[in-house]
């Protein structure tokens, strides 16, 4: 819980990135940190502060911090990442958020030495534009001005270009957002953490999950049925063919397993699975504004005979009893 709450509530944020260093694998650009450094000047509540490794933009070093940042956003390659993670764990940091990519297995590991060296939270690496926290203005994309409204709705995704398809159809469609998580590699803080905290965030009502695999089943599905107690979760699986289920584990370095199992696992859990994108954004919003149903029977009132047929049949098609069907005469 306090690692994923100074990942999205911190008071001080330092941003660590290169005016220099561009490469093709693992999203390291002068154009990403730019960006991130005015996303967070614009919209975040808190202080600020730009660490240039190349001493352009900003801090040249740590010494130069007038105060310990909680948070630390890491836009670096794998090898300058792990360096600076070290040095800003050591100087007090407790959560990191590390955008970009590229990571080696021996590398991962690294990561996680430092984590338990330390005792310090991590999300990623290579979660592509890591968090966004509508309350206080945590806002670390790399999309210049990309701000959904404030909202009860909390997206936690596993895949940054699903998550980034997912934010710009919340902006473009007005739909209100309490927490945007883009999740990576999840070498420590996991789907399991998220829900635990958003279980308890009185500003998320609804949670919606974009997932190509776990780490821990067993616990997901524990936290899953203790979540849903007081929220729904609505769930988007990738990789449920053998084919997409191999590309998921080379994505983002996890196993997404028997789309068979997966589906009994959520039904055990209480979870709502849906199909795609646009039906996991309109489950949202309809639970946002109503809560879920207490059984299965259904009662459909219409002042139209065609349209309350439509939805008879919309009702038996999803295993629901139709009640009651009501037509006033035209």
């Amino acid at each position: 819980m306090s690692s994923v709450k100074t990942l999205f509530e911190p008071q001080n944020v330092v941003l660590i990135g290169s005016s220099k260093i561009k490469e093709k694998v693992g999203l390291a650009s002068p154009w990403l940190f730019k960006n991130v450094i005015y996303n967070m000047k614009k919209f975040f509540k808190g202080k600020t502060y730009i660490l240039d490794v190349d001493g352009k933009i900003g801090l040249k070093s740590f010494d130069e911090l007038p105060e310990t940042p909680e948070l630390a956003v890491a836009m670096l390659p794998p090898k300058d990442s792990l360096l600076y993670v070290e040095k800003s764990a050591a100087c007090g940091v407790k959560g990191f958020l590390i955008i970009t990519g590229g990571f080696k297995d021996s590398q991962r590991q690294q990561l996680l030495k430092i984590r338990e060296e330390y005792d310090i939270g991590i999300l990623g690496p290579n979660t592509v534009m890591g968090a966004i926290n509508t309350a206080n203005g945590l806002n670390t994309t790399f999309e210049r001005d990309v701000m959904p409204r404030k909202g009860n709705i909390a997206v936690i995704s596993q895949s940054g270009g699903v998550g980034a398809c997912l934010l710009d159809w919340a902006c473009f469609y007005n739909i209100g957002i309490s927490k945007f998580a883009f999740m990576g590699d999840k070498i420590d803080v996991d789907d399991v953490d998220m829900l635990r905290y958003l279980g308890k965030d009185k500003e998320t009502k609804v949670i919606c999950l974009y997932m190509e695999g776990v780490k821990n089943g067993r616990k997901f599905i524990e936290e899953a049925r203790k979540t849903v107690e007081k929220k729904p979760i609505i769930a988007l699986k990738g990789g449920i063919t053998q084919e997409s289920a191999h590309r998921a584990k080379s994505h983002t370095a996890s196993m997404a397993g028997s789309n068979e199992i997966f589906e009994a696992a959520l039904k055990k859990a209480g979870i709502i699975r849906v199909e795609n994108m646009e039906d996991l954004m309109n489950a949202a919003l309809a639970l946002s504004k109503q809560p879920p149903m207490l059984g299965d029977n259904v009662a459909i009132v219409s002042n139209v005979g065609g349209p309350a047929i439509l939805a008879a049949d919309a009702v038996a098609r999803n295993n629901l009893k139709l009640c009651l069907l009501y037509t006033s005469p035209s």
